[in-house]
């Protein structure tokens, strides 16, 4: 599946590491983070169509930054950005958000990415 992979290539990435350590997580964060932080899921996916057929996947995979102060959510966001400049499939930055999660006292950057997937031949 297309999320595993996208954590697996950010698990790989120096830059992201070096910030968060192994903090990245499925959909939702622990209870009691440490901070900073990612988690990832998969937001929504679609076909790519073409009259011979079905051609790939284009699945929106949310990449959601996680951390205490402002400045270093973006520093995580912008290593996160980059990271993905180097994915092995082509993939489009779609969408950042800059939130403020009250109820948490957390700063949060969700970055949208839709993941363009050829299908393999014998599909």
């Amino acid at each position: 599946m297309i999320v595993f992979d996208v954590k697996q290539h950010l698990e790989n990435s120096p830059e992201v590491t070096a910030l968060i350590g192994d903090r990245i997580y499925p959909v939702k964060l622990p209870q009691n983070p440490t901070y900073p932080a990612i988690t990832y899921f998969q937001v929504s996916g679609s076909s790519i169509n073409t009259k011979q057929g079905r051609f790939g996947e284009r699945p929106r995979v949310q990449i959601s930054c996680w951390a205490k102060s402002y400045t270093q959510v973006k520093q995580l966001a912008e290593k996160v950005k980059l990271a993905m400049d180097g994915y092995a499939k082509e993939n489009l930055h779609q969408n950042e958000t800059d939130i403020y999660e009250d109820d948490v006292s957390v700063y949060h950057v969700p970055l949208d990415f839709i993941i363009f997937t050829k299908l393999k031949e014998d599909e």
